[in-house]
């Protein structure tokens, strides 16, 4: 396995945890989350059995497949379904873009149905009903002067 994959156990038995299911991302870039080393960076919404988690896809040869941001699944025995994409970056300000060197840490929040959430230099706030974007904070938007590469 070259990326991500999110798995379901069954653990009633910590001595034989069994794989109920699983989700790949098996689409030839590399793939990610940062939730592989920040427990704090991904969120599961227990009522509604939804995960929100930080992914990034890195692609050396398409630029266009280039993803920094958040993806929702589904989750349930059955099965693990994507949901939404929430883009924190577009892949063509990933090479072209004048970014300030500070990072906002990978989080995100929920509140009312909406989904905050940030990652590198951006918030932003979803719908988790519909992933609908409600509104955007580029934090280096006005940066000129202090330019480093966009890191993922």
């Amino acid at each position: 396995l070259a990326g991500l994959q999110i798995s379901l156990f069954n653990v009633s038995d910590l001595a034989n945890p069994t794989l109920i299911t699983k989700y790949v991302v098996d689409d030839g870039s590399r793939s990610y989350s940062s939730a592989e080393w920040d427990f704090l960076g991904f969120r599961y919404l227990v009522q509604s059995k939804i995960l929100i988690l930080p992914v990034t896809l890195k692609s050396f040869d398409v630029i266009d497949e280039n993803f920094d941001g958040f993806w929702t699944f589904d989750i349930s025995t059955d099965g693990i379904t994507k949901g939404f994409e929430f883009r924190h970056v577009s892949p063509e300000n990933i090479i072209s873009y004048c970014w300030y060197p500070a990072l906002l840490p990978t989080r995100s929040f929920v509140f009312s149905g909406d989904v905050v959430t940030m990652r590198s230099h951006s918030i932003l706030r979803h719908s988790l009903n519909s992933g609908e974007k409600q509104w955007e904070l580029d934090l280096d938007e006005e940066n000129t002067g202090d330019c480093s590469p966009y890191f993922i």
